[in-house]
């Protein structure tokens, strides 16, 4: 019995990665440039992992034969932003900490923190772009 997984192409799985980056941004500026909340340090760093992350899947749209090497770096930025994600929610759970004071004021959607949507989409980065690099 075959039991291989089927996967997307990877133009589309590429694809999708841009669209998860883009809305990941543009929501990053909204949430500071509309809905007035201030990032801290590490807000900025995950701003700037993400539009990493967005650069190098749209080359990857287009550069064939380079995109097993740009997903490792995707790969490598998703554990990144993961772990930083990881790192803002134990901030968030124990505050006494005072690991980032900027971050007293945190957006909650739908009734989440913003940290755990970042650390879904670090996660998805990370798992999709293995995918990518495992196959390639």
């Amino acid at each position: 019995m075959n039991r291989d997984l089927y996967f997307p192409s990877v133009k589309t799985r590429m694809l999708g990665l841009v669209g998860l980056s883009s809305i990941a941004l543009f929501s990053s500026f909204y949430l500071q440039y509309v809905a007035g909340y201030q990032p801290c340090i590490y807000c900025y760093v995950l701003r700037y992992l993400t539009l990493g992350m967005l650069a190098l899947s749209s080359l990857g749209l287009f550069a064939g034969r380079f995109v097993s090497e740009m997903s490792a770096v995707l790969a490598g930025l998703g554990l990144v932003g993961t772990g930083i994600s990881a790192y803002l929610i134990l901030d968030e759970m124990f505050p006494s900490a005072s690991i980032c004071t900027a971050c007293s004021v945190i957006p909650i959607i739908l009734g989440v923190s913003l940290y755990y949507y970042s650390i879904v989409f670090m996660a998805i980065i990370l798992i999709v772009a293995t995918t990518i690099f495992r196959q390639e």
